[in-house]
């Protein structure tokens, strides 16, 4: 896991006023050959864990939350994100408070493995 905060990313002052900001740089450990990209509106800011067998997973929170991992919980800020590598046992605990998150999976993969039972 790789908490990626928003307030900690490079900025850029580019041509006619844009301001950039990097917020990940990263290396794949393995060649990356599709890419899934999602919106998720969760209403009551819960989600079960659950795992991904093979893809590595990037999740940024637009307006902040809290995410669990490995146990874990870690309030994220507006923009905040976190890179999961498979295997890493995540969920989200809003405490029924709205969340939405943007998730990008590389590889796209049907490999979520529901963590309830373990």
């Amino acid at each position: 896991m790789k908490i990626l905060k928003f307030s900690e990313g490079e900025k850029f002052e580019r041509p006619y006023g844009r301001v950039s900001r990097v917020l990940l740089e990263h290396k794949f450990k393995t060649p990356v050959d599709s890419i899934i990209f999602y919106h998720s509106d969760l209403p009551n800011g819960k989600f079960d864990d659950h795992y991904h067998s093979e893809s590595e997973e990037i999740i940024w929170f637009p307006e902040g939350g809290k995410i669990t991992v490995e146990g874990e919980t870690i309030q994220m800020e507006p923009w905040d994100g976190v890179l999961l590598q498979p295997g890493e046992r995540h969920g989200y605990s809003g405490e029924s408070v709205k969340t939405i998150h943007l998730a990008v999976k590389m590889p796209a993969s049907n490999d979520k493995v529901s963590a309830k039972n373990e």
